[in-house]
């Protein structure tokens, strides 16, 4: 389904409805609408003008998803995760994620992204996990209004800084053109030099920079499993060691 028309939970939540929209929407729901079918299965499953209940939610959201509606498909994703009327089922809730991401959805992107870093339902890499996010802030960019033009210059200044900022060995700026190199957006592909900025970085004691090296090096042709997972541990410790350390990279 191309240039789908999201709809606005935040409103929906917010919005009164009368007994006759009410009525009107379960009509168009059953006749196959598949937008009505969504807000149907969202007002179920938060008791919006209806009273709550998850078997019904669940229903029309799948019936919505299996049309290839990606805002169903992220709600669904979301009930899979969370075990709404099911046992918790982690894979299925990638299968419903990954097909409202290659739609370009951008919070399922991002959700995406979350599920590859903690290894709920995939293995866990966080060099999927980082491209995932690096994608849905474009389509959160676009989203929002910009051209495609609007959106090269800002990734043109993006780089500028990124390089400016790794010059002056800043931890974080060495990581994001690590990333730049290692995916070749905007410069060309040069896994070599990427490996290379995140060892600086990560000797800085840059926890991201610590698990990317790790997962490369780990995963390398050289076979340098020892020192991937010592870089894997060394990411850890750098987070346990920060206040609220609880980020996905600890799993």
């Amino acid at each position: 389904m191309k240039d789908q028309i999201c709809l606005d939970f935040k409103k929906i939540a917010e919005n009164e409805v009368t007994p006759e929209y009410v009525e009107s929407l379960r009509e168009h729901a059953e006749t196959g609408h598949v937008l009505a079918e969504t807000e149907l299965g969202y007002r179920y499953q938060f008791g919006l003008g209806f009273d709550e209940n998850s078997s019904l939610a669940f229903y029309w959201m799948r019936k919505a998803a299996e049309k290839g509606y990606m805002c169903a498909q992220c709600q669904l994703s979301n009930m899979y995760e969370l075990g709404i009327t099911c046992t918790p089922d982690f894979v299925e809730s990638v299968k419903w994620l990954r097909l409202a991401a290659n739609q370009g959805c951008p919070e399922a992107l991002y959700k995406l992204g979350e599920m590859y870093d903690q290894g709920k339902g995939v293995l866990p890499s966080f060099a999927v996990a980082f491209k995932c996010y690096l994608e849905s802030v474009k389509q959160f960019a676009r989203k929002s209004g910009l051209t495609d033009e609007e959106l090269k210059r800002q990734q043109a200044k993006a780089l500028s800084d990124v390089q400016r900022s790794a010059q002056q060995n800043d931890p974080e700026g060495l990581f994001n053109l690590a990333m730049t190199y290692f995916y070749g957006d905007h410069l060309e592909q040069d896994v070599s030099k990427a490996i290379e900025l995140l060892r600086t970085a990560s000797e800085l004691g840059d926890p991201y920079a610590q698990r990317m090296l790790g997962e490369l090096l780990f995963e390398s042709e050289e076979n340098q499993k020892e020192e991937g997972m010592k870089w894997i541990a060394k990411a850890r410790d750098t987070l346990s060691a920060v206040e609220g350390g609880t980020s996905m990279l600890l799993n």
